[in-house]
């Protein structure tokens, strides 16, 4: 692998051609991925600007502001780059912004990954646990369809589920569910999982 100083000079000589945002949903959900390009063409990076409730924005302001922005800069300079896309912005902050520099500085620390030969997580101290707990996301019209599909998730090792019950929409006016109902649905979804307390 290259040693720190090549991989720094590395980084130093390469610089931004083009940053754009590929929209694609799979199954059905909005996700806008980065793609930032280089001065080296073999050499490019990937990051995550998914924000699904408005993809769109997030996808116009990383080819309409971010791209022209960036064009240019040095692809090692990632902490000042984070810094003058959020600071440049009049009004800043907000999940749209936010999630489309996002995607860039995960590009861009996927590009210096590359450069150094080496995963990213190394690069940044190196894993600190040797697995992590993770949630699938479940739902269904009724609670029984909710459980069913509990358990599908539980027979592919999944311990941790995060559940949505559609259901029918209640008629305006209607009254919420009372607590005593909503403690009975979470108890009917977690009968016999061994996870009820």
């Amino acid at each position: 692998p290259p040693t720190r100083r090549a991989t720094t000079a590395a980084s130093r000589a390469v610089t931004i051609e083009r940053v754009r945002a590929i929209r694609t949903a799979p199954y059905g959900v909005p996700l806008v991925v980065v793609k930032v390009e280089t001065s080296d063409p073999a050499l490019y990076g990937l990051g995550c600007a998914t924000h699904t409730q408005r993809a769109s924005l997030a996808a116009l302001a990383v080819d309409e502001y971010l791209d022209p922005f960036l064009r240019g800069r040095f692809v090692g300079e990632i902490e000042d780059i984070w810094q003058a896309c959020h600071l440049s912005s009049y009004w800043r902050s907000g999940p749209t912004l936010f999630n489309a520099i996002s995607g860039v500085d995960q590009a861009l620390w996927d590009i210096a990954g590359k450069l150094a030969g080496m995963p990213v997580h190394a690069m940044l101290g190196g894993p600190t646990r040797k697995a992590a707990p993770a949630y699938v996301h479940t739902s269904g019209d009724t609670f029984g369809e909710v459980a069913q599909r509990i358990e599908h998730f539980r027979a592919m090792g999944f311990r941790h589920f995060r559940c949505q019950c559609q259901g029918a929409p209640r008629p305006p006016g209607s009254p919420a569910l009372a607590d005593g109902d909503e403690m009975h649905a979470g108890s009917y979804l977690l009968e016999g999982s061994g996870e009820a307390a």
